[in-house]
C-alpha cells in the first residue's frame, strides 16, 4: 500500500500538462512525512554589493487556505552560486517565522521572511524558501515565471529543485526545476521578490498568472487523500 501510495503522489503531484499555464510544483517541508519533502532555489546575481532584508516567494491559491495562514514557519536557504549543485543541504537553512498573505491582485499566495539582514558582495546566489507544512493541509504550486511549455529564465541560472529523500522517483540530487515539471523547456524560473532594510525592491520575478485547467483541483484533491490516508496508515 505504501508504495502504491508513494507512486501516485510521485505522478500526479509532478504531472506538467494537467497543471495549467504558471504553476510549478510544491516547494513544501512536509514535517509528518518527510520523505515527501520537496525543496527549490532561485538564483539572483548581484553586480554590486546589495542588502537583503527579506524574500517572498510566490504560491497559488487553488485552495484557498494558505493566505490565512499564522504562526507557520518556512525554510530559509541561501548558497553561493558556484556553478555547481551538489552538497547543499536544504535542511541546513533556517527555520523562521513567515508572513503567509493574500495577494488578491494576483490570485497567489505571498509567502515572506524578514529580517533576514544579509549584506552580499557582488556575485551569484542560490535563494530558497520553502514553506513547513503538514500533509493533513492542503499543498499549493510554486509559481512560475512564464508557461511551463515555453520557459521563462529570467537570468543566470534555471531555479532547480530537490527531493533529498529522492521518494518521487526523480532522484535525491538538485536538479533542473524544468525535470520535475515534466517539460523539456530549457530554463524556468520560479517567481520571488528580494527587498532591502528600507523595503526597497533589489531583485524581482514576478510571477505568471496561473491559470489551472479544471483537471487541476482534482488532480491536487487526490494528492491530499493521498497524503491523509499515508498519515492514518502509519
Amino acid at each position: 500500500m505504501r508504495r502504491c501510495l508513494f507512486f501516485v503522489l510521485a505522478t500526479f503531484v509532478f504531472g506538467a500538462q494537467a497543471l495549467g499555464q504558471g504553476v510549478g510544483v510544491i516547494n513544501q517541508e512536509v514535517p509528518d512525512f518527510t520523505d515527501a519533502s520537496t525543496y527549490l532555489l532561485n538564483d539572483a546575481v548581484f553586480s554590486a554589493a546589495t542588502n537583503v532584508d527579506s524574500y517572498t516567494m510566490y504560491f497559488t491559491n487553488i485552495n484557498g487556505v494558505w493566505g490565512n495562514f499564522t504562526n507557520t514557519d518556512a525554510r530559509f536557504n541561501l548558497f553561493p552560486n558556484d556553478g555547481v549543485l551538489d552538497t547543499e543541504d536544504p535542511l541546513a537553512g533556517t527555520e523562521m517565522a513567515a508572513d503567509f498573505s493574500l495577494n488578491v491582485a494576483q490570485n497567489v499566495v505571498e509567502v515572506t521572511v524578514s529580517g533576514l539582514g544579509l549584506n552580499l558582495g557582488p556575485g551569484s546566489y542560490w535563494f530558497g524558501l520553502t514553506p513547513i507544512v503538514a500533509s493533513t493541509l492542503p499543498q499549493e504550486f510554486s509559481t512560475s515565471t512564464a508557461n511551463v511549455n515555453t520557459g521563462g529564465n529570467v537570468l543566470g541560472n534555471e531555479s532547480a529543485f530537490i527531493n533529498p529523500s529522492g521518494f518521487l522517483q526523480l532522484g535525491p540530487d538538485w536538479q533542473p526545476a524544468a525535470n520535475a515539471v515534466d517539460t523539456n523547456v530549457d530554463g524556468f524560473d520560479f517567481a520571488f521578490t528580494l527587498r532591502d532594510i528600507d523595503g526597497n525592491i533589489v531583485w524581482d520575478q514576478q510571477p505568471n498568472q496561473p491559470v489551472p485547467e479544471p483537471a487541476s483541483a482534482s488532480l491536487i484533491a487526490l494528492v491530499c487523500v493521498t497524503m491523509a490516508a499515508r498519515r492514518r496508515r502509519s
